[in-house]
């Protein structure tokens, strides 16, 4: 028993002496592969889309426009889209209005297949112009298909809760929708 375990020992010294010389050789290189990560890009991204919003009060006054998106990609926790939103409605909600809403907004991907992105996130905003002021909030969900690796096609909805005359029952709740175009730089 003792003769097998000096053979043990001296094989272990032999590994150890063999492993400490390989390590300090500065020409061998160590040959593994990388650890998994989530690669995700962290870009400007711009947006040129054509939007529209319907009253779900039975009225139906709807607006339609453009908007223009200037957003930043990230990842926190899941990969993330946030900006800024700025949008120019013409409106017939008492007689014909032109109106201007500025909106901060995080979007989250939720699912992602070869060039297809589900996301879902909100939307904070200001309506201005010929009308009274109205802050809204929204959660907001859509698709990106993305034809080049740079340039996507957009379609959102939003469901928009108007938080500027809560005592009056919410009556311009609307739904918000777009479709556009966005590019990646």
């Amino acid at each position: 028993m003792n003769k097998i375990t000096k053979w043990i020992v001296g094989a272990l010294c032999a590994v150890a002496l063999l492993t400490s010389t390989y390590a300090a050789d500065t020409v061998a290189t160590a040959k593994t592969a990388p650890a998994p990560t989530t690669q995700v890009d962290n870009n400007w991204t711009f947006s040129l889309s054509g939007v529209g919003a319907t009253s779900t009060k039975v009225s139906g006054d709807s607006a339609f426009g453009l908007s223009l998106d200037l957003g930043h990609t990230g990842l926190i926790g899941l990969p993330v889209q946030y900006g800024v939103r700025q949008s120019i409605s013409y409106a017939n909600l008492d007689g014909s209005q032109t109106l201007l809403t500025t909106a901060l907004y995080n979007d989250w991907t939720v699912f992602k297949h070869k060039a297809l992105e589900v996301f879902a996130g909100a939307n904070a905003a200001l309506t201005y112009g010929n009308t009274t002021p109205l802050w809204t909030i929204a959660p907001e969900a859509g698709v990106r298909y993305y034809v080049k690796k740079d340039i996507a096609l957009v379609g959102r909805v939003a469901y928009n809760f108007d938080l500027s005359n809560l005592s009056q029952g919410n009556k311009y709740n609307s739904l918000g929708y777009g479709v556009g175009i966005q590019f990646s730089f």
